[in-house]
Parts: C-alpha cells; structure tokens; sequence
C-alpha cells in the first residue's frame, strides 16, 4: 500500500514500512538479531521469514499463528534475555544509551531487570480475568532472585557489542523502545514531507509541525477507568506526550490491582497513581520518564520535574493524597507541573 504524503515532491513512502517499524520496533521490543538468529527464534515459534526484519508477519496486525503482538514481544525477549553477549545494530545501541540517560537522572527507570519484569510478566500472562483465570503473585524469594543488584553498571557497551557481567542482568527496553521508535516514525514522515499531523501509538502521541490555521494541538489524556479523556491539554507548538497508567495491563487478587509496570527498587508494581503523563519534545525521553515517575510518589515526581524542568500531569483516584489538586472529578484529582497548567483543562 503506498502512501503519498503532502508535500512530497512526488515521493511514495510505503506505508507498510512504517506501520512494520512502528510494530517490530515498538510492540517486539527493538530486537535486532542478525537473520540466521532471527530464523531461529521465530522458526521455534511456527513462523517463516526470509527478511531481515519482522514485518512481513507483523504489519497485518497480528502474527500468522493469532497471538497477539505482546505475545510475540515476549517470546522474543525470552529468546534475546538469553545472550549474554553480542553485536546489535546501531538502533538498538542508541536505546540503551537513551536509557542510562534517563536512569542517570533517576534510578526508577532499570532497563537492565529484565528478568524481574519477565517474571511478574509471567505471572499477568497467566492471568485471564475475563475466562476466570485466577492471578497468583510471584514469592519473594523469587522476586528478590530477579533482581540485578548491579544494575546498568552490569551492562558493557564497547562499540556495537553489548556484554552483560552478571547472571541476573537481562535487557528489557519495553519502557522505552514505543517512544523511541514514534520519533523515529516522525522523524521519517518529516523527511517524506509530512509538514503536520501526529502518531499515536497507544499513550505515546508526536505532534508533527504547527497546525496550518494556526490553532493550537488539542491532546487527551485518558481517564484511568474509561475510554474517554479526562483533560486535554492544548499547545501553540509540536511536542510529545508519553502516558503510563495501571488501566491497560494489570491483573488484580483479592480486590487489588497490581500494574504491570515494576519498581526496580522494590521488586513490586508501582501503586502511586493511576497514571502519569510526560510532555516534552524526546519522545523516548518522554517515555522513559513517565515510567520512572510512575515509579514515584507525586511530592517526589513533581521535585524531580522542577529539578529537570520537565512538565508531567498525574491523575490519582479522588481524595487518594493530602495534597490540594489542581483539577477533580468526583473519581479522580489531577495534579501538574507550573509549565503547563494554564494548558489543561477538564474536558
């Protein structure tokens, strides 16, 4: 299907490379293995490519066998949590860089325990509310056995090889490789002459250019408990906006919800808010940080975004903190950073 963008002098950009990318890239985890490893793994799955990447069996939407895209992205990180060393393309290089600049300004953000977010995976996987499955927590003994007490420090970069120095270290960019990859989608619809227009790619929105009426981008945020936005948040200027919540994968036990994004530091899901939204031009930034501050208090997330000069809106169930909102609802309270809260609005 080609796709023929405003201003493009001509030019066709191929929609499917692009829906293929934001796939792989995004949904399996921006893993990069060389073609005889990729044959291995997906021929251990029931799959069959002779490309060097995964879109073939991805840009339908759906894997040829009918699992779901994070099905696949787990397996996949199954199979690549297992080398200990190797050479990876470039990309993939640039994402872990991207990642130990967000961990260098807070240690909330651990791309380096993988085996930790594999195991409680795992265990919400298992869960299946809607066929009755019942959720069973990991132990803690496991839990703790998970952690990689070195953290990013047991990960080496020397060129394109990455080396990892102790057994519990294991690579798991799913908190960051979605944002990485909408910019890197952007940026490639700017290059084909897209002058405006947006990504969303699931709590991940890139704005591209300046409206041509000179309006301002109107962008939602998605109430925790439904399907529709709880504020909006208007802008003059193209910038990124990166949610993370507990609404979209979680399983709950005994009347508990546990998300599915973990603290590094504890071993446990977050359980701070209900979601978190960063608003910044680095859509991997954006992405990264919005993980980290999920994996905060708001007190300590709104210091750190003062210290950062980052702007970030958290919603919370009603009445959940002492702290005054700046916006409620009979459900929920929303709280912002000074930068952008003359931008927000209830909807």
């Amino acid at each position: 299907l080609g796709w023929r963008l405003p201003g493009a002098n001509d030019k066709s950009t191929d929609i499917s490379d692009i829906v293929g990318s934001i796939l792989y890239n995004g949904q399996a985890g921006l893993i990069d293995l060389d073609l005889n490893q990729q044959q291995k793994v997906l021929s251990a799955y029931g799959y069959a490519s002779t490309q060097p990447d995964y879109s073939s069996f991805l840009v339908a939407g759906r894997p040829k066998t009918g699992q779901s895209l994070d099905e696949v992205r787990d397996l996949l990180l199954e199979e690549v949590a297992k080398l200990r060393e190797g050479d990876f393309d470039e990309k993939l290089i640039e994402v872990l860089n991207d990642s130990k600049e967000v961990h260098d300004l807070n240690i909330k953000f651990d791309p380096s325990q993988g085996k930790l977010t594999a195991l409680w995976r795992d265990a919400m996987n298992a869960y299946d509310e809607s066929q009755g499955t019942k959720a069973k927590l990991p132990g803690n003994e496991e839990i703790e056995a998970s952690i990689n007490p070195d953290s990013l420090s047991a990960v080496e970069v020397d060129g394109n090889t990455i080396r990892l120095t102790n057994e519990e270290a294991a690579l798991d960019f799913g908190a960051i490789a979605k944002g990485y990859t909408a910019q890197l989608c952007a940026d490639r619809l700017k290059e084909a002459g897209m002058e405006f227009g947006f990504l969303n790619a699931g709590g991940n929105v890139v704005l591209i250019g300046n409206k041509p009426d000179g309006s301002s981008w109107k962008i939602g945020i998605q109430e925790p408990d439904g399907n529709e936005s709880l504020v909006v948040l208007e802008t003059p200027k193209p910038t990124c906006l990166v949610t993370s919540g507990d609404y979209q994968r979680y399983m709950t036990i005994d009347g508990k919800r546990y998300a599915h994004i973990i603290d590094p530091t504890t071993g446990y899901p977050a359980e701070y808010m209900r979601s978190v939204t960063v608003v910044n031009p680095d859509s991997a930034y954006c992405d990264g940080m919005s993980t980290a501050l999920f994996c905060m208090s708001v007190e300590e997330g709104m210091a750190l975004c003062e210290k950062l000069d980052l702007d970030a809106v958290w919603i919370t169930d009603a009445g959940s903190l002492e702290k005054t909102p700046d916006f409620s609802t009979d459900q929920f309270d929303v709280y912002t950073t000074p930068g952008i809260k003359d931008q927000i609005n209830l909807k």
